[in-house]
């Protein structure tokens, strides 16, 4: 992420002494915080400061919220502040939809998209940038959601559901 507003330069610089974690809402609908939108727990891993104010970071983002309440601090030119519940997803049923169990279905779509990049040559940069691919199911769909090419206003929907059948793309 790219930091340069004012209430994230706040940010920022609480977080990186304190816990290094803050909530990531990936909104696309005037970028406000509301009771029910759902985003996710960012931990930060590297931050780099410029000169002027600004920060490049590196987050990766580990559990999934939604927002109870919300208030925007005075003083930090329009931070928002949030009381949250975790979102952990449901369990998964032994057998899904079509009798596939969980892991096949996961070990489907994780041999699919080997394939798919082993054509274009991009699993290493794929990787280097997400981590590796995932081998539980659960976490292994949020990861395909991350690095498939899907316009961001069609991946929030993703985030918003608990069942990993839902979310992982159909083979």
């Amino acid at each position: 992420l790219h930091l340069f507003e004012p209430r994230y330069r706040v940010m920022i610089n609480r977080i990186v002494n304190a816990s290094r974690k803050f909530a990531y809402l990936p909104s696309f609908n005037g970028y406000q915080a509301q009771v029910g939108h759902v985003g996710v727990i960012a931990e930060l891993n590297a931050v780099e400061f410029l000169p002027d104010g600004r920060a490049h970071l590196q987050a990766r983002c580990r559990e999934r919220y939604r927002i109870l309440e919300h208030w925007v601090e005075d003083g930090t030119q329009g931070l928002h502040w949030c009381k949250v519940e975790l979102l952990p997803d449901e369990p998964p049923e032994e057998e899904e939809e079509g009798g596939e169990a969980l892991p096949v279905l996961a070990s489907r779509c994780g041999q699919l998209f080997d394939s798919m990049m082993a054509q274009v040559g991009l699993l290493a940069d794929i990787e280097e940038s997400h981590g590796p691919r995932p081998e539980d199911p659960q976490k292994l769909s949020f990861w395909l959601c991350a690095v498939l090419p899907i316009p961001y206003d069609a991946k929030h929907p993703l985030l918003t559901t608990r069942s990993t059948v839902a979310v992982s793309p159909d083979p």
